[in-house]
């Protein structure tokens, strides 16, 4: 077959990943073989969905991925993960949720 619209060596592009390495983000859309991969057949509506999957994207955000051929060789994906804050109260830490709705908790401070 030819190469035309086949994924470059280099040709993922990963935006908004803090926490999800691109090896995961590799797997998670079946680009982790070495087999070329043809653009314009690809299931983006099923890739999307397994980078949901994914621990540190936000379910909560319907712009949670996206995924965006660049012909003529490059795919760009879009992350947007949990947000989450930690709040200093006295002698405990407090996890404070994100608006995804992250788990809340306590931890005790160093010495207490």
């Amino acid at each position: 077959t030819s190469g035309a619209f086949s994924l470059a060596p280099g040709g993922l592009e990963l935006d908004g990943a803090h926490y999800t390495d691109t090896a995961a983000v590799r797997h998670a859309l079946g680009l982790d073989g070495s087999g070329r991969v043809n653009l314009l057949t690809l299931p983006t509506a099923s890739m999307e969905a397994a980078l949901r999957a994914l621990p540190a994207v936000d379910p909560a955000r319907a712009d949670g991925t996206t995924i965006a051929v660049a012909l003529p060789d490059r795919l760009v994906v879009t992350l947007h993960e949990r947000q989450n804050t930690v709040t200093w109260q006295g002698p405990t830490v407090r996890l404070s949720p994100s608006p995804s709705g992250c788990p809340q908790g306590a931890v005790a401070a160093a010495g207490t």
